[in-house]
């Protein structure tokens, strides 16, 4: 998926949901979006959703080189995928630590 066309689903997505420009852009509550690369080899060829993540921590895309890939949790992580990731920041720490 090129670039234009993420850009153009992230502008409806916030069309279509003010609350996710509001969770993304707030500076007032103690959460954070982060992007974190797979370097842990044990957590590649896993599923996302066998993949166990913080309570509190949401996959909002994944990056495989040029792609861009809408997470869902049959989706296969793969070493030096880049996540992009909306989460508390303790657990956002934890998220970092499990995919270093």
């Amino acid at each position: 998926m090129c670039a234009a066309s993420c850009s153009a689903l992230l502008l409806a997505l916030l069309l279509r949901n003010t609350d996710v420009h509001t969770l993304l852009t707030s500076k007032t509550d103690e959460r954070d979006v982060r992007e974190v690369t797979i370097n842990n080899a044990n957590v590649s060829g896993k599923r996302l959703r066998d993949v166990h993540l913080p309570r509190d921590v949401l996959v909002l895309s994944i990056r495989r080189g040029e792609d861009f890939i809408i997470p869902h949790g049959n989706v296969e992580i793969e070493l030096f995928d880049r996540l992009t990731l909306l989460g508390c920041l303790p657990d956002l720490e934890e998220a970092e630590d499990m995919f270093a």
